[in-house]
């Protein structure tokens, strides 16, 4: 297992960090190295699987998840096999275990991924900054992933003609060899055009940056203030060493936590930044059918888009049956 996890962390490794895949390879082993440390791996067989699975499940793990921890089991045990640390018959034991099936037991399952009604975004955006507000709307209008919105670069974007093309500089698929091309329209355009006129100089920074949040919060601060600015405190200079200074970008999860606090100020059901694919997901698909949902989300095949990303339209069945049931 320790032989594993070296491997996992030289080869787990995008743009030079080390990625979250390398993090559950580690939460994954840790069961089997804490219960079975001592014993051979020679030794170690479907039972002894089903009872790592087990804790698990005591650990209050959901469903989908459990199965992502012992398939990297799985997988340990084959990098094992295949570096002849492992006798190959153990894996093929192993490879027996099947995974938990819904219903089929007490593990729970995550509610599936809905998409936001529009409605209650436009009842949070009041409550967050003009940067992540932007950015919720192109991520709305485009169907970008999250990263790829806190990823948006000058650089990466094609804008010329009246279709902008923006190709992330790196994104979910691309061990796959597979390209991302995120065509970006009109209405996405005017929001991002003011962006693009402030990082001609820097196109490689990230378009939407917690720095221009700060410096918008603060002039509104200045603005709101009942007493007068005195003249020595309007160019008062900044602590030279803050003790927290903002980063040149948003990342998933501080772009998840600004919607989630602004949802709250609201009083509105809590929504994260990746359901806003899916109702962009369900909208194409509505208007267009699914061949051009999965183009505009980048998936490989139909069957995903369908699956994952197109919430279900019963009006669609209520229309037939009206005019012809």
């Amino acid at each position: 297992m320790i032989q594993f996890l070296e491997w996992a962390e030289s080869y787990y490794v995008k743009n030079g960090k080390i990625t979250d895949t390398f993090t559950l390879c580690r939460l994954s082993v840790n069961p089997v190295v804490l219960h079975y440390g001592k014993n051979s791996a020679s030794n170690f067989g479907p039972l002894s699987l089903k009872f790592i699975r087990e804790k698990m499940i005591e650990s209050n793990l959901t469903r989908s998840h459990i199965n992502k921890r012992v398939s990297i089991i799985k997988r340990a045990f084959r990098w094992g096999v295949e570096n002849e640390l492992v006798p190959a018959d153990v894996l093929h034991a192993l490879l027996a275990v099947s995974g938990l099936k819904a219903g089929r037991t007490v593990a729970k399952d995550n509610p599936p991924i809905e998409p936001v009604p529009d409605e209650i975004v436009e009842k949070t955006l009041p409550f967050l900054s003009p940067v992540i507000s932007h950015m919720i709307q192109v991520q709305r209008l485009t169907g970008m992933r999250p990263g790829e919105t806190c990823l948006l670069r000058a650089c990466d974007i094609q804008a010329d003609g009246d279709v902008w093309v923006y190709k992330p500089f790196t994104h979910k698929t691309e061990h796959y060899q597979k390209p991302r091309i995120l065509p970006i329209g009109p209405k996405a355009q005017k929001i991002l055009l003011p962006y693009l006129n402030q990082r001609k100089g820097e196109p490689e920074l990230p378009l939407f940056s917690p720095i221009d949040t700060l410096r918008l919060h603060r002039a509104e601060k200045r603005r709101n203030r009942k007493s007068k600015i005195q003249p020595s405190q309007q160019n008062r200079a900044r602590k030279t060493k803050p003790k927290r200074t903002p980063r040149n970008g948003y990342d998933t999860r501080s772009y998840s936590r600004a919607i989630r606090r602004a949802c709250e100020k609201a009083g509105v059901e809590s929504w994260g930044p990746n359901r806003l694919r899916h109702s962009a997901g369900t909208e194409i698909a509505d208007k267009f059918g699914l061949l051009h949902a999965k183009e505009v989300l980048g998936h490989s095949s139909v069957q995903t888009t369908e699956r994952f990303y197109v919430a279900p339209l019963p009006e669609k069945a209520i229309e037939v049956a009206r005019k012809i049931g």
